[in-house]
């Protein structure tokens, strides 16, 4: 964990998957 919270973001998303979809959309918005 040095500045990646990229990293996170994905494990995450990968993790929810369908939650994935929402928090592009509130990304988006």
């Amino acid at each position: 964990m040095s500045g990646t919270p990229m990293v996170k973001a994905e494990a995450v998303h990968k993790s929810f998957g369908r939650l994935e979809v929402l928090r592009g959309i509130d990304l988006e918005v």
